[in-house]
């Protein structure tokens, strides 16, 4: 799903170099709007993943959480890494989050290019 909007959107607007009739008919407004519901439904599960990861640092201990909010990425990184089995959930979850973010910011700022 994540790689088909962009191949479509491309169809789309190369579709008259090939005269070819296009696909789907979007106009940049539904493109606009499917980036910006990308980039937001991305961003909440990355932030809420986020804090899954800080809830469970302080799990552990009140010295891995503190560090995660003071040292956030190395910290949180190590302690991800070390305690492996019971944050995997939630790193794979926030790292899919931001690619769909990713994703919706790049095919809003194609729209701007037009």
């Amino acid at each position: 799903m994540g790689l088909l909007l962009p191949l479509l959107c491309l169809l789309y607007k190369n579709a008259a170099l090939f005269n070819l009739p296009p696909l789907i008919a979007f106009n940049l407004n539904t493109m606009s709007a499917i980036a910006e519901i990308l980039v937001i439904l991305g961003l909440i599960i990355a932030i809420v993943y986020g804090f899954i990861i800080l809830i469970k640092a302080f799990q552990v201990s009140i010295f891995w959480g503190l560090g995660c909010i003071i040292l956030s990425f190395p910290v949180s990184l190590i302690s991800v890494i070390i305690h492996w089995d019971d944050c995997k959930k939630p790193f794979l979850m926030n790292i899919l989050g931001s690619i769909i973010m990713i994703i919706g910011i790049v095919l809003g700022r194609g729209n701007y290019l037009d």
